[in-house]
This record gives structure tokens, sequence and C-alpha cells, in this order.
């Protein structure tokens, strides 16, 4: 299986902490996006290619609701950083629990250590 399959399968799962004070104390539950987000993310997020900076990203879609750090998905054990994630919340119902059960609607945005662009999710 190729690196960039197993980052997309596992990142959901490696993508554990990192997570800004700012977006913390400002997600409350449950969460919407404004139609004008929403619209933003939406529209935006096909803008995204490989390999544009942290900068851009911003610029087309606005300031992220999540920051995480991204992990080696080869070695867990030792957690060798990779890169970081932008998530741009669409909907998340509840704070915990799996995707299905925060009934989640999102874009991430996978960058590596030089901060660009490596892969764009959205479910």
């Amino acid at each position: 299986m190729r690196i960039r399959t197993w980052l997309a399968v596992l990142a959901p799962i490696l993508v554990v902490s990192g997570l800004s004070e700012v977006a913390m104390s400002e997600i409350k539950y449950p969460y919407y996006a404004s139609p004008e987000r929403k619209r933003n993310i939406v529209d935006g997020y096909q803008k995204i290619k490989t390999g544009i900076d942290a900068n851009e990203v911003k610029r087309i879609l606005g300031e992220p609701d999540e920051e995480l750090d991204l992990y080696d998905p080869r070695n867990i054990k030792v957690g060798r950083k990779v890169g970081f994630t932008y998530w741009y919340l669409i909907q998340r119902v509840k704070d915990s629990g799996s995707q299905i059960e925060k009934d989640e609607k999102l874009v991430r945005v996978s960058f590596n250590l030089d901060g660009k662009v490596t892969h764009v999710d959205r479910w």
C-alpha cells in the first residue's frame, strides 16, 4: 500500500495532539458553520492544490477551526512528527466519539514539515 493511501486511512487516528487553545475554547457543540463559512469551505477546498503553503490555504479558506500535528503512521510508538493539519468544520454535533457519532462534515488539509500541502480530505 502506498504511503499516501496509508496517510489517508490512518491520519484521522494519528492526528491526536496539538489542538490549539483557541480552537478548543471557541468550538461549542453542536457546531454548525454559518452559511457563509460553509459556502467558503465547500467552494474553496477545491482550489487547494498539493505544494501550496499554509498561508495560501488560510487566504483561500480562512483560519482553520483546529490545527493538529500529524505523525508518521509507520512508527506510532516513536511519535515522529511529519507535518500538521488544518481542520475546517462544517458540522460536528458532539465533541467526542467516532466520525459517525460526532456526525462530522469537514475539510482537512495536511501539510509536511515545510508547511506545504500534501493532501486534502473531505467528509
